[in-house]
């Protein structure tokens, strides 16, 4: 989801590139020597994130294929609250 991704994309200064006419975000930058891609799922149509196993499996299926990777992270918080701490 973009609200997860955001302080990293912003505190490594990551700039949004563009790969493909999916709904997918991708950002990029270099920190401490090594390219650093990360994906972000975009909204669909209805300005909703686009969530579930469905999104993040094209994802990354296309970014394996469009940057080759030598590591592959699924990061977020699995439907955590701010208020449950």
């Amino acid at each position: 989801m973009e609200d997860e991704a955001k302080p990293t994309i912003e505190s490594l200064s990551l700039l949004e590139i563009k790969k493909d006419k999916l709904p997918f975000k991708t950002y990029q930058g270099s920190v401490n020597g090594n390219e650093l891609t990360v994906l972000v799922s975009g909204k669909n149509t209805f300005g909703v994130d686009n969530v579930a196993t469905q999104a993040a499996s094209v994802m990354t299926a296309l970014g394996i294929r469009d940057f080759s990777p030598d590591l592959v992270c699924n990061i977020g918080t699995a439907g955590g609250f701010e208020s449950a701490g």
